[in-house]
């Protein structure tokens, strides 16, 4: 499985591509990048599966453009992303002067979680509160991708509408006491780190 990062203009946000067999390839939380979009064309590559770690415009912007280019990738998110994805108030891009609307996502993801099976690999989509209300941790083999949930050395912001201190702890603890510490972290910002280095404030 190899995994590429692509930092985004919008915030510094990172989008993953996630390479699978028969050029078929994962991406989470695709942005407005064009090196995105050329790295797909220039290697052949077809996305099967988006998964949007939560309803932010920064972790959001490229659904449209993705969906139109792609109209077989299916979009996959929380319940509450699927409502807020299409609603600028909600996803912030109104406070941003974007004013994006996503196209909808296709598969939701309820309380009770969801396992997709790939190829040679099972997806483990669990939905957690803290930084968002749609926030959606994805595992993948042997790493998490969590969005602005966990970022490396960054106190989560649980300030903006939906964030909750109390489900923030729930979900760092539910990363402490069910991962290995050396399990891989990708967040919605920066640098991969390790479930050992994960820290709460």
């Amino acid at each position: 499985m190899k995994i590429i990062r692509f930092i985004n203009d919008l915030f510094n946000s990172n989008t993953y591509l996630i390479e699978l067999q028969n050029n078929s390839v994962i991406i989470i939380d695709p942005c407005e990048n064009e090196l995105l979009f050329i790295h797909l064309k220039l290697n052949n590559l077809f996305p099967v599966y988006v998964f949007l770690t939560h309803e932010h415009i920064d972790h959001i912007s490229g659904t449209n453009k993705l969906k139109n280019r792609y109209p077989k990738v299916k979009i996959v998110c929380s319940n509450f992303s699927m409502m807020a994805i299409g609603q600028p108030k909600l996803n912030l891009s109104f406070f941003y002067n974007i004013n994006y609307s996503s196209v909808p996502a296709d598969i939701p993801v309820s309380e009770k979680g969801l396992q997709i099976k790939l190829e040679n690999i099972e997806l483990k989509l669990y939905t957690f509160g803290g930084h968002s209300k749609g926030g959606l941790f994805i595992v993948i083999n042997n790493t998490i991708f969590t969005g602005d949930q966990f970022i490396k050395n960054i106190k989560t912001v649980t300030k903006l509408p939906g964030g909750s201190k109390e489900k923030l702890m729930d979900s760092f603890l539910f990363l402490k006491n069910n991962f290995d510490k050396k399990t891989i972290i990708y967040p919605g910002h920066g640098e991969s780190f390790s479930v050992e280095n994960l820290k709460i404030w």
